[in-house]
């Protein structure tokens, strides 16, 4: 869990997806801009949402980028591996916290 403060940039676009993410608290945009400067907001995601997973699970590049619109607690899940299952971990107050797929 990461505590970001309004205007900080979550994901950069078109870098790896390694995590998809929560807003536990506060409100998040999806955006791209284009080569011409133009801003389109594609959603805006408040306490309680998640986003990325697609673009995780694909092993794709980020392609928008996840901006706060106020300050926000983020918990940030990596996907990991095994041989069986797959296992999703954030890492919590210090410990790690999985769930299973």
């Amino acid at each position: 869990m990461i505590k970001y403060t309004t205007g900080s940039v979550v994901f950069q676009e078109g870098k790896p997806a390694e995590h998809w993410l929560g807003v536990l608290d506060g409100m998040v945009k999806v955006d791209t801009v284009s080569a011409d400067g133009r801003s389109t907001t594609f959603i805006g995601v408040s306490s309680g949402g998640w986003l990325g997973e697609g673009s995780m699970l694909k092993r794709e590049l980020r392609p928008y980028e996840v901006v706060t619109l106020r300050d926000s607690w983020i918990a940030l899940m990596r996907e990991t591996w095994n041989s069986r299952k797959r296992v999703a971990t954030v890492r919590h107050h210090g410990e790690t916290v999985s769930a299973t797929a």
